[in-house]
């Protein structure tokens, strides 16, 4: 369901805290975006938490945070966020928390047909 050229993250087993890749928007900085995260693989550990974040930046070195998923505890997770930003780069950062988790295919990208489920 995504397009390679979209991906922020894409994880077929995350075990560790991760900062995905620089995504030049290449477009106009004041339009927005939609992002989308989904959990579909197993969760495993005592207590699991998985925190998903967009941040952006000018110069994809110094990053700040845009907006959070909503904390993901339970696999067959699906969330659409819309972000407005002026930066040039976006990225995903994932971090883990609980003992020992491990999440199963997580995958976060910019949705181009715009959906999300979030309140306006």
């Amino acid at each position: 369901m995504y397009d390679d050229n979209y991906m922020l993250l894409d994880e077929t087993t995350l075990t560790a805290n991760k900062n995905g890749d620089a995504f030049d928007r290449m477009w106009m900085p004041h339009t927005p975006v939609v992002v989308r995260l989904s959990v579909t693989g197993t969760i495993s550990g005592t207590s699991p938490t998985l925190t998903v974040k967009v941040q952006g930046s000018d110069d994809a070195s110094t990053w700040t945070d845009i907006k959070s998923f909503t904390q993901v505890t339970t696999s067959e997770t699906e969330e659409f966020i819309r972000i407005l930003c002026p930066y040039k780069y976006i990225r995903a950062v994932a971090t883990k928390g609980g003992t020992s988790p491990s999440y199963g295919l997580v995958q976060c990208s910019v949705v181009p047909a715009g959906r999300f489920t979030e309140p306006k």
